[in-house]
């Protein structure tokens, strides 16, 4: 669509003159369908935008690994108990000893749904223009910034266990050549970290290329 000069009406991009008055048209003509601004591109399964920032959470497939690896050890410590228990070991008082056995599994269970309730609900990554933030924090939030004209380089992570087990999540480090509280930041727990790379860096290069430096 495109705005008439002369009578200020709203015309049809594919006409180049005003069906009104005959005036011709003095601008290039705007399609939201194609205009990045109004219709933002999808940021992938694990992100999400919000006011114009591209967010990515910490991503619950993290503790995949982790999850396996406890199952095993409770499952050891089960065998262990019944062992023990068919041996005629525990005697009398065989209440006390699986409450004390199976004890140590579950201080490891809740100490891995704390850590994984705090990380997925209260640790964000935001790409907005200029800026790279690092949110976090339960009873006090704290925000980190980054100038993504300050980021010197950029490096994705992945173990085998994230490759095999945890869908993929991975870990990119952001290097900065200016920020001296915080000279590398380490985003953990993503769940597409080529994807986020790529973003970043796409956004690094395109304020270099509107000749941005870093003073």
């Amino acid at each position: 669509m495109w705005k008439c000069p002369a009578c200020q009406i709203e015309v049809d991009g594919s006409v180049q003159q005003c069906p009104q008055c005959g005036a011709a048209q003095t601008q290039p003509a705007t399609n939201s369908a194609t205009n990045p601004a109004t219709n933002p591109a999808p940021a992938g399964a694990s992100a999400s935008v919000s006011d114009g920032k591209i967010v990515w959470p910490y991503s619950g497939k993290a503790f995949r690994a982790r999850s396996v690896s406890l199952w095993i050890l409770t499952f050891l410590f089960v065998i262990f108990g019944a062992y023990l228990m068919v041996s005629g070991t525990m005697g009398d008082s065989w209440m006390v000893v699986w409450g004390m056995i199976l004890a140590v599994p579950a201080a490891l269970w809740f100490w891995l749904a704390s850590i994984y309730w705090y990380r997925t609900n209260f640790i964000r990554y935001r790409l907005a223009e200029a800026h790279l933030y690092y949110e976090h924090g339960l009873f006090r939030r704290t925000i980190d910034t980054m100038e993504l004209i300050s980021i010197a380089d950029l490096r994705m992570q992945q173990t085998l266990w994230d490759r095999l087990i945890n869908g993929g999540v991975g870990m990119v480090e952001v290097f900065s050549v200016s920020d001296r509280t915080d000279e590398t930041l380490k985003m953990m727990g993503l769940e597409n970290p080529q994807e986020v790379l790529e973003k970043i860096d796409n956004a690094r290069r395109r304020l270099r290329g509107q000749g941005i430096v870093q003073m």
